[in-house]
């Protein structure tokens, strides 16, 4: 009755890790291949977003260049402006300093009545070219870059 039940015994008992083995090489074969699957989507994936990365990087680096290039004409057309009203309030600086000069050796020689006149010549010389100056620099000069 041992013997018999041994062989009966060993018998579904190799049925049994048959049917374990199946199964785990069912399991081994499911897991490989999603595995795989998985590894495939991955590349796709990295690949396409790779792709608008560089696009996006292209585009912004041609916003960039665009925006440099037109910052740069702007600045310069900007800083000739100015210097030209720089060279305009140096120049109205200059001829100050030289009408003082010019009444501090009139009042030291010359007779009242023409250090008067030559006062009044100045003044008025140098008030009108204030207004102009002045109406020159009330035009403001901004630099507001934009995309």
């Amino acid at each position: 009755m041992v013997k018999g039940e041994k062989g009966n015994f060993e018998q579904n008992f190799r049925t049994q890790l048959l049917e374990v083995t199946e199964k785990t090489e069912e399991i081994i074969n499911y897991t490989k291949e999603h595995l795989h699957k998985l590894k495939m989507q991955h590349v796709i994936i990295t690949e396409y977003v790779s792709k608008y990365v560089q696009d996006a990087i292209r585009k912004l680096e041609t916003l960039n260049s665009k925006f440099l290039k037109e910052s740069k004409q702007v600045c310069d057309q900007l800083s000739t402006i100015l210097e030209e009203r720089m060279e305009e309030v140096v120049s109205f600086q200059k001829e100050a300093k030289n009408a003082c000069q010019l009444l501090h050796r009139i009042c030291s020689g010359e007779n009242p009545k023409k250090v008067v006149i030559t006062k009044e010549n100045l003044k008025k010389k140098l008030k009108s070219k204030l207004v102009l100056l002045k109406q020159e620099l009330a035009n403001p000069v901004n630099f507001e870059p934009s995309l």
